[in-house]
């Protein structure tokens, strides 16, 4: 008896229980993979009152001059205008003359000068980026006072997600400003921005005016190490047809990866694919997936045009499993690699169940025997360490022959045989 295996050619001798099936990321609809080869105003103090003018000396050599009247108050400085000094108080009126042989009274004193104004950063004012700006207030695109152009300005905080925050609408951010679905704001440099995002020249558009400022746009993520601390790359977007993942906040209290999910609230990352049944986030490589059991990094969300990669726990047998879960097969497009994960399972069928025209195998792959060339029967198989870790009458832990998921290579994967 002979038996090989090349997946998705038209001499298959071993085939996925069923092509690639439509899912849906947290974000966006994707393809599971595995079975199918395949984002104040400024107080402004008003000036201090002038001092008051100091009365007139008395008169001198003959009666006493009646006492010179005080001179009056000097006048309150003004406010001080987007952070300009208030005016200086005027002059205090000079004493009154004394009665006859008295002197003149001595001029009264000056006021003092207002007391400056607060510095700007208030609404109105102009920014660059938040920085400039006072609590209460973030740096906006906004039209000028003509409403013929648009220019940067400090205004009240309008939503409540900050840059680098995921949003549907302008209403949604504190800038106001929603750029490729994440809260983006006016920057400087890569500073202004959060640790996923860049500085980048974009244009913006609010009402009928459109200009180009440098705004924060947040990057694509290929794993958490490249977000904020909160951040898990994990969510899954569709971008001009291709599936694209972003960091986003996650939720403190929640699993770490590997754990097993039927809602992505419960985990840290939020990211529980109903067909991986397990906590998951973006993986560029294996040593991105760091938790309590191994983890492989695999073909996790995909479409015809593009593939996410995503941590899973590995196994080599059912035994490496959690109850309720199966081994099954998966793809590493990354390493071009066929892996074997813990999962839900592709189909219901067990190792042995008859995949000669119904392929429903849980794990994902069916075994044909040949003889002379001919298939004498196909089953479903699974992956073994030695025959015991497979079912009676199927205890043969053989080595099977098949393509990598690029098709360019072949690969010796360990799979339950008949005797």
């Amino acid at each position: 008896m002979r038996f090989q295996i090349l997946l998705g050619l038209g001499v298959v001798t071993l085939s996925l229980s069923c092509s690639s099936s439509e899912t849906s990321s947290d974000a966006d609809p994707g393809t599971a993979f595995g079975g199918s080869g395949g984002q104040a105003d400024a107080s402004v103090a008003d000036g201090a009152a002038g001092t008051a003018g100091t009365g007139g000396a008395a008169g001198t050599g003959g009666a006493a001059g009646a006492g010179a009247a005080a001179g009056s108050a000097g006048t309150a400085g003004a406010a001080g205008t987007g952070g300009a000094a208030g005016n200086a108080g005027a002059s205090g009126t000079g004493g009154a003359a004394g009665s006859t042989g008295g002197s003149a009274g001595a001029s009264g004193t000056s006021g003092s000068g207002g007391t400056a104004g607060a510095g700007g950063g208030g609404a109105g004012n102009p920014c660059t980026s938040d920085a400039d700006c006072n609590s209460g207030s973030t740096c906006q695109v906004l039209p000028n006072a003509t409403q013929t152009a648009l220019e940067l300005l400090c205004a009240p905080i309008v939503g409540s997600n900050g840059t680098g925050i995921a949003c549907t609408d302008d209403a949604d951010c504190r800038s106001g400003q929603c750029i490729q679905q994440t809260c983006s704001s006016p920057c400087v440099d890569a500073g202004d921005c959060t640790q996923a995002g860049s500085c980048q020249s974009e244009a913006v558009t609010v009402g009928t005016l459109t200009g180009t400022f440098d705004m924060c746009v947040v990057e694509p993520c290929g794993n958490t190490a490249a977000c904020d601390p909160g951040e898990y790359c994990s969510e899954v977007r569709t971008e001009s047809g291709l599936l694209v993942p972003y960091c986003r906040m996650g939720n403190a209290s929640g699993d770490p990866i590997g754990e097993a999910c039927t809602t992505g609230s419960s985990c840290a990352s939020l990211s529980c694919p109903t067909w991986l049944g397990f906590c998951t986030e973006v993986c560029s490589g294996d040593s991105d997936c760091v938790a309590a059991s191994e983890q492989a990094c695999v073909d996790m969300f995909g479409n015809s045009s593009s593939i996410v990669t995503a941590c899973a726990p590995v196994c080599d047998q059912l035994a490496d499993c959690p109850t309720g879960s199966t081994c099954s097969f998966a793809s590493d497009s990354i390493n071009d690699l066929n892996r074997f994960i813990c999962g839900p399972g592709w189909g219901t069928d067990p190792v042995g169940a008859d995949c000669m025209t119904t392929q429903n195998c849980a794990s994902g792959l069916c075994l044909s025997n040949k003889v002379n060339g001919q298939v004498v029967d196909a089953h479903c198989t699974a992956p073994c360490l030695t025959g015991a870790d497979c079912p009676v009458g199927f205890q043969v832990c053989a080595d099977v022959t098949m393509s990598t998921p690029s098709g360019a290579g072949s690969q010796v994967l360990h799979l339950c045989n008949r005797p």
